[in-house]
């Protein structure tokens, strides 16, 4: 469920859906089409995948790695780095972000952090794996 926001602007009445990214994921997971997810490793990348009209992206550790630092996915990487990435990424687009967290970054204390911290930066799901 969500909460129509009414804008006006201009003479101009825009009706917003103020549906979080994480509401946005549920209702596409439940409806019984299989959802092809893209995956981004920037702002450019995950803007063409919504302006090419998918419903959703997701982030993968090689990706982010690859583009941030130039190494591959073997924990390189810290928990800062990944949020800073993918929270601008998040920020960039107006479709749900899946982003790939690890095994969130430590113990179960770090894990409920990572949690957290996705949450305040508008991912609409995690992968900890």
């Amino acid at each position: 469920m969500f909460l129509p926001y009414l804008l006006y602007s201009q003479n101009s009445l825009f009706i917003v859906n103020l549906m979080t990214a994480s509401q946005k994921l549920c209702e596409l997971l439940a409806r019984p089409e299989i959802i092809v997810i893209p995956g981004v490793y920037d702002c450019l990348s995950a803007k063409l995948v919504e302006k090419a009209g998918f419903d959703v992206a997701a982030t993968s550790g090689f990706g982010i790695a690859a583009s941030t630092l130039g190494l591959p996915d073997h924990g390189f990487l810290t928990a800062t780095e990944m949020f800073y990435s993918v929270g601008r990424i998040a920020q960039s687009i107006n479709i749900p972000l899946i982003a790939d967290c690890d095994t969130g970054y430590g113990n179960a204390l770090n894990v409920m952090r990572t949690v957290k911290d996705a949450v305040q930066l508008g991912l609409a799901g995690i992968i900890l794996a």
